[in-house]
């Protein structure tokens, strides 16, 4: 029920307006009355009303300081007001048009019943809209998920490239908005996908891979998305201070969900690295670079892993005997001959001929994968190798 307060200095005029209808069939309840502005305020202060009625002319404090003072401190009471027909043009003049009415003394019911179905009347309405964003926002929580990988998707996509942008719908989806961050994006390609592999199959490595891979917590995120069919990105945001997982050259990160990967996959990939920015807003950019290198022509018999700092701007046509260098790296790893392995590099690398730079930096990008891998089977890194040399 609606709480209306009636403010006027002449008791006759307050009790008219009391007496006039049986305000409960509108809903209304006559909860106080004031015989002037001040008494008014001090009322509305102690238990605000939904309806102010107020004269206009009141000793003590008038009914257009009386409004003034309702309406910054209490906007959401509706307010009508009354008084004698000459007192309406000064009244108009020297008030916010926020007043909702105005009723001519003496006051006839149906003039009073117009302006208090014209009050509820946007009540009602603000009621209405106030569910109607409610039911809303029920519906958007329980589609949050959804949204959320959605946004991720237009992240990646390049829907928002401005960073204010990106922070303020991180922020509706209840992801952190980090300070000082690193940004890498991982594109997980399969290879070679059995025709046989059932729908069933395919929705099962999408939940595996986030159910296994994404992260949220006070060091930074990494969210999994399917951009493509056969195709799955990681974003991964660090906080720089911590740089958990997200370390200069990303390798580590590929190495320490590795078992992971191979566990989901049952076929061939190809993992494509980004390189890191210190901007969200390169989402797109760093998605591009990583397609890009999970695109690059590298075949072994086992996962390769594409840094785009290696392939940027190669021909990636070139093409070498990568399963021979994997199994002649292999032995030098197993033997541990030193003088094994400077020759291997001689012949790798020394007396180029015809080969251009870009042809050797693409073998010197290859070897150095192959041995990530074949340490990576291991159980080891670069760091135990040069530990062993020393």
């Amino acid at each position: 029920m609606y709480q209306m307060l009636i403010v006027d200095d002449n008791n006759k005029d307050r009790r008219v307006l009391r007496e006039l209808f049986q305000w409960e069939r509108f809903d209304v309840k006559v909860a106080g009355e004031a015989v002037n502005g001040k008494d008014a305020l001090q009322k509305v202060e102690q238990c605000p009303p939904n309806i102010l009625i107020t004269d206009i002319f009141m000793p003590v404090m008038n009914g257009i300081d009386l409004v003034a003072e309702v309406s910054r401190k209490y906007p959401e009471i509706k307010i009508i007001f009354m008084s004698f027909s000459e007192e309406f043009e000064f009244a108009k003049s020297a008030i916010d048009m926020s007043v909702y009415g105005y009723i001519v003394k003496p006051l006839r019911s149906a003039d009073v019943k117009k302006a208090i179905e014209k009050v509820l009347s946007v009540y009602h309405r603000e009621e209405k809209s106030a569910q109607e964003k409610e039911s809303l926002l029920t519906r958007l929580e329980k589609a949050r998920p959804v949204l959320q990988e959605s946004f991720v998707r237009d992240l990646l996509f390049g829907v928002y490239r401005k960073d204010e942008d990106i922070l303020r719908r991180l922020e509706f989806f209840g992801l952190p908005r980090y300070q000082d961050i690193l940004v890498r994006v991982y594109c997980i390609r399969e290879r070679e996908c059995s025709e046989e592999q059932s729908v069933a199959e395919q929705y099962s490595i999408t939940y595996l891979l986030k159910e296994r891979l994404t992260v949220q917590n006070g060091s930074g995120m990494v969210y999994v998305v399917q951009t493509a069919a056969h195709e799955f990105t990681l974003l991964h945001i660090s906080l720089q201070k911590n740089n958990v997982g997200l370390n200069s050259d990303g390798l580590n990160y590929i190495m320490g969900i590795y078992p992971i990967l191979g566990a989901i996959f049952t076929g061939d990939f190809v993992v494509g690295i980004s390189n890191s920015s210190q901007q969200i807003a390169d989402i797109h950019d760093l998605f591009k670079q990583a397609c890009k290198a999970a695109e690059t022509v590298f075949y072994t018999r086992q996962i390769p892993v594409v840094l785009y700092q290696e392939v940027a701007g190669n021909d990636t046509s070139i093409t070498m005997n990568t399963e021979g260098l994997y199994n002649q790296i292999e032995e030098l790893l197993l033997t541990g001959e030193e003088q094994a392995v400077h020759q291997f590099l001689r012949e790798q690398l020394e007396n180029p001929g015809e080969k251009d730079v870009q042809y050797l930096r693409y073998q010197v990008f290859s070897i150095i994968n192959v041995l990530q891998i074949l340490l990576l089977e291991k159980g080891k890194n670069i760091k135990d190798l040069m530990r062993n040399g020393e």
